[in-house]
């Protein structure tokens, strides 16, 4: 049986078809891919004609070129509606956590126990501190944490099924994209994962994803922990990359309409608190255009 997609994944494809559909003219192969993509899974076609009926501008796409489409004072509503809905259909709601961080802010907070907590745009976990151990269960987003010494009181970070123990140590757990990361800066950790014990130590990082081994690497912890700092930083990062980084610290969906320009590669620091207008300087440098909607950007070559 094929593997169940990923329905943010899904998601995201059927909210740049409606764009493609309602902002570009669309070629005989552009519709060939789509009816593809639609007849691949029963759950692509649930997803696109979601996105298809909270348009309202958009007819059903028939085998046929369709001619550019014309603009209208209902096009901008409508497309904001569908992107907002498909959101609202995928978002993970951040409510009845102890300690959450709304999107596009990042926090810091102290733990009862006295560790320091930083939580990434959207980031939501609970924490339980009782007198036999301390347990943070990470429901979403990506969290650092520097852990207070308790020898009596082990500390332990739950994340998608996955168990990390602490060695007296700083780390950061990651679970955007439906992928754990785990990255140490400092100490030891134990990662438990598919009842497969995996040591990192400091300097080291891994993914974890069912089916896989995990493979061990070095990373750069300056740029790991510039986010904590608010700074998106990028070396050579590729477009898609950069893209998927922004979108965590954005509301709604991040669209690249022209994969041929994906993997141009990005450099640069951009501030979380003014990340428009460093998503504008990044654009006037690399020949690009942003076309902003609430819920929704889209990017395409300038020209």
């Amino acid at each position: 049986m094929a593997a169940v997609d990923d329905p943010r994944t899904v998601t995201d494809v059927a909210v740049r078809w409606v764009a493609r559909l309602s902002l570009d003219a669309v070629s005989q192969q552009d519709v060939a891919e789509l009816k593809e993509w639609l007849n691949r899974d029963p759950s692509h076609r649930r997803a696109f004609d979601r996105a298809r009926r909270m348009y309202a501008g958009l007819a059903a796409v028939e085998p046929a070129v369709r001619a550019p489409p014309r603009r209208s004072r209902f096009i901008v509503p409508a497309l904001l509606a569908a992107a907002a809905c498909m959101l609202l259909a995928v978002m993970p709601w951040l409510f009845q956590h102890d300690f959450s961080a709304p999107v596009g802010e990042v926090r810091q907070a102290r733990l009862p126990d006295g560790s320091t907590l930083w939580l990434d745009s959207g980031a939501a976990v609970d924490f339980r501190n009782d007198a036999r151990a301390r347990v943070l269960e990470v429901s979403a987003g990506r969290v650092h944490v520097a852990i207070a010494n308790d020898a009596g009181r082990p500390f332990q970070v739950r994340a998608m099924n996955a168990v990390i123990r602490d060695i007296g140590t700083a780390f950061t757990v990651d679970t955007h994209d439906a992928r754990l990361q785990v990255s140490v800066s400092d100490g030891r950790v134990e990662v438990d994962f598919n009842d497969t014990v995996t040591p990192l130590a400091s300097g080291e990082s891994a993914q974890f994803v069912a089916g896989t081994t995990a493979s061990v690497h070095g990373f750069d912890s300056h740029a790991e922990g510039a986010w904590r700092a608010g700074r998106i930083v990028l070396d050579h990062t590729s477009l898609e990359d950069t893209l998927r980084i922004v979108e965590r610290y954005r509301r709604g969906f991040v669209i690249l309409l022209d994969d041929d320009i994906g993997a141009m590669p990005m450099s640069g620091s951009l501030s979380v608190q003014d990340l428009n207008g460093g998503l504008d300087a990044l654009a006037a440098g690399s020949g690009l255009q942003l076309r902003r909607l609430p819920f929704l950007l889209i990017v395409t070559p300038r020209g």
